[in-house]
């Protein structure tokens, strides 16, 4: 859940840095975004097999690094087919809605007060 939070939040970001893009771009920067994070997830926890390699029959691998890795195993769940991919689907449009709804509120003028 905190995973799917997570992406949410970077949609919002996505949307509200590229109001001014077209509708394909903004969408095709939100996928990206999400490409982007799920590789450096993956590159984290390739880290640690890299580290301590697969097994461990002689010694214990630090356990910091390895809850670490738990916890980044636990957050790729967010790029799991089965619940989270068609919600992950849906996050583009989040994106797009939120650069629609920051181009209508930003490109307001500010009131200027009247002076008398």
């Amino acid at each position: 859940m905190e995973a799917m939070l997570a992406l949410v939040i970077a949609m919002l970001i996505v949307g509200i840095l590229r109001r001014r893009a077209k509708a394909v771009e903004v969408a095709r920067d939100a996928v990206n975004t999400m490409f982007l994070v799920g590789v450096g997830m993956t590159l984290q926890i390739l880290v640690f097999y890299v580290w301590w390699g697969l097994t461990f029959s002689w010694y214990i691998p630090d356990m910091l690094m390895g809850f670490k890795y738990y916890i980044d195993m636990f957050q790729t769940t967010a790029f799991w087919p089965l619940i989270y991919l068609p919600v992950a689907a849906v996050l583009p449009l989040v994106a797009l809605l939120v650069a629609r709804i920051a181009r209508l509120f930003g490109g307001r003028p500010a009131v200027k007060k009247a002076t008398g």
